[in-house]
């Protein structure tokens, strides 16, 4: 195992395996700065991602915002425009209150193509991704999320994601990262055809 190596939230710090009764563990430093000794197995697989913040401690980023402080399931943020507000942290996701800055209905969805009944498909390949990324409980996240995939934070707004990237050239086209391994964010994706990204699966590469 090798040092700096992350898992989730984890990072390696010390690769040698030590023998335990009940397993293998290493010396691991979750990001909020917990440091101690994670069982090798569940690490890699993928079971366990943090020491049980799950990436939420002050100075963490959610969804663009930053954390300030953290009182059991009670977050207190500041939103990219400076303003503090409360949100709620709730089985293993973050119950988004809207900042003050964007409250105002027309304003969060100034695009109009939220509505579900209207929703583009470059909206929906926006909202897909976040979901694949950030939602525990979606059936992809283990492949995305899950491997340490994330969105970045300018992306957080679906008005900068559509000026990054354009509209999709056809339907036949959809969201693909160029390294697989890598985040979504504007030097690594591109709008691919089936053919492009058959080509540019995990196994392929």
């Amino acid at each position: 195992m090798n040092e700096n190596q992350r898992f989730g939230f984890w990072t390696v710090v010390d690769g040698i395996v030590t023998p335990k009764s009940d397993g293998y563990r290493l010396l691991c430093r979750c990001d909020c700065g917990t440091t101690k000794m994670v069982m090798k197995k569940p690490l890699l697989a993928g079971t366990t991602k943090s020491c049980g913040c799950r990436g939420v401690y002050p100075g963490a980023k959610i969804a663009g915002h930053v954390v300030l402080e953290r009182h059991g399931r009670e977050l207190t943020l500041r939103c990219e425009h400076g303003e503090i507000f409360k949100s709620r942290y709730d089985r293993g996701a973050i119950r988004m209150q809207t900042c003050p800055c964007n409250r105002d209905f027309s304003k969060h969805a100034k695009h109009g193509e939220s509505v579900h009944a209207t929703r583009t498909q470059e909206y929906n390949a926006w909202r897909l991704m976040r979901q694949r990324c950030n939602d525990p409980k979606n059936k992809n996240y283990p492949h995305y999320g899950g491997r340490g995939i994330k969105v970045c934070d300018c992306w957080n707004s679906y008005d900068a994601f559509l000026a990054d990237m354009g509209r999709k050239p056809s339907r036949k086209h959809s969201l693909d990262r160029i390294d697989v391994n890598g985040n979504y964010e504007p030097e690594n994706c591109r709008w691919a055809d089936v053919m492009t990204q058959r080509h540019n699966q995990r196994r392929c590469q």
